[in-house]
């Protein structure tokens, strides 16, 4: 599993119905993945006798976000609201 916490510079944006609303988040937004990979041995250009573990992603899953915004009476907040009801 891979796991990334972004704490600060990181814009979260809602795509619905062909309109993008940037949501105005707190600092800690986090995002998680699994991937399954095949493993292979790769020689290394200075020494061929050296081989190293070379990996390809063959399946990412489905991703995992965690951000927490306050919900105000902001209009840009309406399509928040409207999906959550």
């Amino acid at each position: 599993m891979t796991s990334y916490n972004f704490l600060r510079e990181s814009n979260v944006h809602l795509v619905y119905g062909g309109s993008r609303y940037l949501l105005k988040t707190a600092p800690d937004v986090s995002f998680s993945q699994t991937f399954a990979e095949d493993a292979y041995e790769v020689k290394t250009l200075h020494d061929q006798t050296k081989m190293f573990q070379g990996t390809s992603i063959t399946n990412a899953n489905p991703a995992s976000f965690s951000f927490s915004i306050n919900l105000t009476t902001e209009k840009d907040k309406t399509i928040v609201k409207a999906l959550l009801s």
